[in-house]
Formats: C-alpha cells, sequence, structure tokens
C-alpha cells in the first residue's frame, strides 16, 4: 500500500473539517500514524488536491495552495503554485496601475470609507483593508478586503503584507499605496502625480529615520500588553501614514506574505517592517514629503497619553 494512501483515502469533509492548519496536520499525522515533516505533508497536500481537487471550491483551493507554500516554500512547485495563485482576477485600473490601500479595521470602517469615497472623488482607485482571523483566504466585497489576520494593532504589519498580497493577487502588476484611515488629502492632491513616481522608484515615503525611535510607541494601543521594542535600527524607512510601493516593491512584500509571512509580520510597526525588508531585498527609499503629494494626517492622537486599563497610580504606591 502506499504510504499516502490513509490521507488520500480521506473525503473532502473530513480534510477540509479542521479550521486551521496546525490542526490538519494534527489530523493527517493521526491518519498516518507517524510524524510528517513539513515539506512531505506539502507533497501529501498536493497529491490530496490531485485526488479531490473536483469537490473543491475555488476558496478551499487557495487556502490549501497556501497552506502548501507555508509548509514548504521551496517546494519544487512552488513557483508553479504562487503564480497560480496570484493570477489576476480583474483587468488593471482604469485609472492606471496605482491603488490606494486605506488600511484599517472594524472599529474605524466609517472613518476608512470617508478616506476612500475622497480618494475616488479626485480619480483614484482605493480598496479598503481590514481583517477577521475567522477567515482562512482574502474576501472582497466590492472594493474592500476582509484579510485572514486578526484586526488589532499589533497585527498591522502581517495586515499590512497581507493587503499587498491580496491587491497583486486581484489587479496584478499594480503599485500599491499604503494609506491610513486618518489621513486627508489637500488641494495638491493628484493620482497622476503617484502614477508619475511609481514609473520612477520603487519605495517613496516621507523620511523617518530615528535611531532613538520611540520603542513604547504601541504603548495603550494594543489588545494585550506588550513590551518595549526590542530590534535594532537599520536606517531610514517611509513613515506609516502614507508610502508607496512601485509595482516591482509590491510584488516582492506579495511574494514574502504568501511564502515567509513572519519576515514582515512578526514585527511591532508596520512601516519600519516594510522598510527593513525592502533594504533587505536591495530596494532604495526615495523621499517626499507628505506636503509634495498632497496627503495630511490629524497629529493629535498620536502624541495623546494613552488610557490604559490596571494601571497604578502615584497615589496607590504603597508607602515605604
Amino acid at each position: 500500500m502506499h504510504p499516502l494512501t490513509p490521507l488520500l483515502a480521506l473525503p473532502a469533509q473530513a480534510f477540509l473539517a479542521p479550521h486551521t492548519l496546525e490542526q490538519r496536520l494534527a489530523l493527517a499525522m493521526s491518519t498516518l500514524n507517524q510524524r510528517v515533516f513539513s515539506h512531505d505533508a506539502a507533497s501529501a497536500w498536493l497529491a490530496w488536491i490531485g485526488a479531490h481537487g473536483r469537490e473543491l471550491t475555488p476558496e478551499q483551493v487557495e487556502q490549501l495552495m497556501r497552506e502548501v507554500l507555508l509548509m514548504s516554500p521551496l517546494h519544487p512547485q512552488a513557483e508553479t503554485i504562487y503564480a497560480a495563485l496570484m493570477r489576476p482576477s480583474e483587468p488593471l485600473p482604469a485609472g492606471g496601475r496605482v491603488v490606494f490601500m486605506v488600511t484599517s479595521c472594524r472599529k474605524y470602517f466609517r472613518q476608512a470609507e470617508r478616506v476612500q469615497a475622497a480618494l475616488r472623488a479626485r480619480g483614484a482607485t482605493a480598496c479598503i483593508v481590514i481583517g477577521d482571523p475567522g477567515l482562512r483566504v482574502p474576501h472582497w466585497d466590492g472594493d474592500t478586503c476582509t484579510l485572514p489576520v486578526e484586526d488589532n494593532y499589533e497585527t498591522l504589519p502581517l495586515k499590512v503584507a497581507a493587503g499587498v498580497n491580496a491587491l497583486v493577487q486581484r489587479f496584478g502588476a499594480i503599485a500599491v499605496v499604503k494609506i491610513d484611515d486618518d489621513c486627508q488629502l489637500t488641494e495638491r492632491f493628484a493620482p497622476e502625480r503617484f502614477l508619475q513616481l511609481s514609473r520612477q522608484h520603487d519605495y517613496v515615503g516621507m523620511l523617518a529615520v530615528n535611531p532613538h525611535l520611540c520603542r513604547f510607541w504601541h504603548f495603550g494601543k494594543t489588545s494585550k500588553p506588550m513590551g518595549p521594542y526590542s530590534r535594532r535600527h537599520h536606517g531610514a524607512w517611509a513613515g506609516g501614514a502614507c508610502y508607496l510601493l512601485g509595482p516591482r516593491a509590491a510584488a516582492l512584500v506579495a511574494s514574502e506574505y504568501a511564502h515567509y509571512p513572519a519576515e514582515i509580520g512578526d514585527e511591532y510597526y508596520e512601516d519600519k517592517a516594510i522598510g527593513d525588508f525592502m533594504r533587505r531585498q536591495g530596494v532604495a527609499l526615495t523621499t517626499i514629503r507628505h506636503a509634495e503629494w498632497g496627503i495630511t494626517f490629524d497629529t493629535t492622537e498620536r502624541f495623546v497619553a494613552p488610557v490604559l486599563r490596571d494601571t497604578v497610580t502615584f497615589d496607590e504606591v504603597p508607602a515605604g
């Protein structure tokens, strides 16, 4: 008997019943009665898809293919799988190869819709991205994409990478402008300016370079307490309110998310995480002031002392 026969015999309902990859791996190992290395599991996934593919929805196939890439990013078929996953489902936007990604969450979704409406009123293509950890693949509802990630502050690096991946998967070779949901457009804003920049540069944004970056910038913003940021300062990056990833840079981020999501996602600050990744890929930062491309944002909230739970006040400190 072929060693995978018991696994291949599992019907689609049973194989897809586990909600997470970890649970599906546990099912596979239990079925085969042995520990399975991740590379071998990836091959087993492909064999199972080959046997049951006609029974699956496109979303289920995508989920399993993404699991294959996570288990074995260097699998001999990884390049073919990724190309199939990223085959554009829609033509390029009418306004050109630039898509604005309004990065938000359910809490501030109405705010994101206002930014999206303002961008559209100026002739830009704009999509909103939010998160839902209950999903296994991105879900589009019009121009809003719900990503299979947590919808909190600390998951923002992964959300940005996942959002770029979803936009490239939908449209193909595009430039992505990541823009926060609290940004505003000035009279100088023009989508053509971003298109022009994307043709000349791979990575454009407002310079952030302080080696003494605040290592508690996340203080009071995360869903659970997190200690100080403890990674090295490597150099400049584009400030997170708004920055542009040209087609080459966007493709690199999209691929990194599919193959090695923790390389960007296992971070605190998304703008620095993207900047460090660009540096590792040899992509230079071209700097620009937000005012030059017609973007502004309210800095008040960024510098207000956070409202914290379970804090100890001076009056509560024990004497002696």
